[in-house]
């Protein structure tokens, strides 16, 4: 298969949509693979305005939900090792949920149709911030919950919560740390060099990129955000996910047989799709595209990573500005949809 260049006319809309973030801004970090080669990687801006670092095929971002993505990995790996079963109830693994978590299992934290409430809400009802929130903090917050959202499997309601309790889950089960896990299972494997979950031990980050938002008219860094881990919080660069996509369409990490199972949205209990896989979002984009994606946010961060199954076409973007809005994202999946003839 041909590989295009970036400045190929074939790209001159994406490259447009890019032009106004280049220079002593934040910007953003592009990668396309189709059948498994990268066609397009480009990277624009600043990832720290401090010292005029530029953004590179090596800067590491915080992706925010699309961690996600890679904790159900975590959980499919430690499921086709037989040491955990989809329907396993969680007060098995968390017996202090049990007052108000009976029936809820871990394909139910999976697919986001536990019933259990986003600690952000629990956050927001307290008037607590979501700064230097850890796993451990969440888990006291959940603990003092007294009932459901709703029946376990009657919705979907994406939850941070579920995707937290899944790291957790993946430290009980492994004897390991969340980062040492993933390190063992998936970086090194995949050669994500420079991927890592930083959580409260993390101080440095080599080659980080710093989130910046719009305040009066100036750039505003945010360093940090909420510490939960497997909802978020995991920071990686645009080249180790182009290696990560490798994994979404070959067995070298999980089975043919699990990623299908991940990428096939979840039932609720009256038969209807949840339009949530294993980490994905399994909505189509016409009746007959099947198009998975995941995007995040968070202070400074937006990152958006879909993939087109049936004609293996991926698009990872990743910005350490806020103002990179999700019509802006669409629009450059779009376009490379387009430019593919993927419809």
């Amino acid at each position: 298969m041909a590989t295009f260049k970036n400045n190929s006319s074939k790209f001159d809309e994406i490259n447009k949509i890019l032009e106004k973030y280049d220079g002593e801004n934040p910007g953003v970090a592009v990668a396309a693979i189709k059948d498994g080669e990268v066609v397009y990687m480009k990277t624009v801006g600043l990832a720290n305005l401090e010292y005029k670092i530029s953004i590179t095929e090596d800067s590491v971002f915080n992706l925010c939900s699309v961690s996600k993505s890679i904790t159900a990995m975590g959980i499919m790996l430690l499921k086709e090792r037989g040491m955990l079963n989809y329907d396993d109830e969680i007060i098995r693994y968390f017996p202090e949920l049990a007052y108000y978590c009976k029936g809820i299992t871990l394909r139910h934290l999976l697919n986001h149709t536990s019933g259990i409430i986003n600690y952000y809400e629990i956050l927001d009802r307290l008037s607590m911030k979501e700064f230097y929130v850890t796993n451990k903090d969440c888990y006291d917050l959940l603990k003092k919950e007294r009932e459901l959202l709703f029946e376990p499997g009657e919705r979907f309601d994406y939850s941070n919560s579920n995707y937290v309790l899944l790291a957790m889950l993946v430290e009980k089960i492994s004897k390991q740390s969340f980062d040492e896990f993933l390190k063992e299972n998936i970086f090194k494997p995949l050669e994500m060099e420079s991927s890592l979950v930083f959580d409260e031990s993390q101080h440095i980050v080599k080659n980080r990129a710093y989130g910046y938002t719009i305040n009066e008219d100036k750039f505003c860094c945010n360093y940090v955000g909420a510490l939960t881990t497997g909802d978020g919080c995991i920071f990686s660069s645009i080249k180790d996910l182009v290696n990560f996509e490798q994994a979404l369409y070959t067995e070298k990490i999980i089975s043919k047989e699990s990623l299908n199972e991940a990428f096939t949205s979840g039932k609720l209990n009256d038969g209807t799709e949840a339009g949530y896989g294993f980490g994905w979002e399994t909505h189509r984009s016409t009746p007959t595209l099947k198009r998975l994606h995941h995007s995040g946010s968070d202070n400074g961060f937006r990152s958006l990573f879909t993939t087109f199954p049936e004609h293996r076409l991926t698009v990872i973007l990743l910005s350490n500005f806020d103002n990179f809005s999700w019509e802006e994202r669409l629009k450059i999946i779009d376009a490379f949809a387009e430019i593919f003839q993927i419809r």
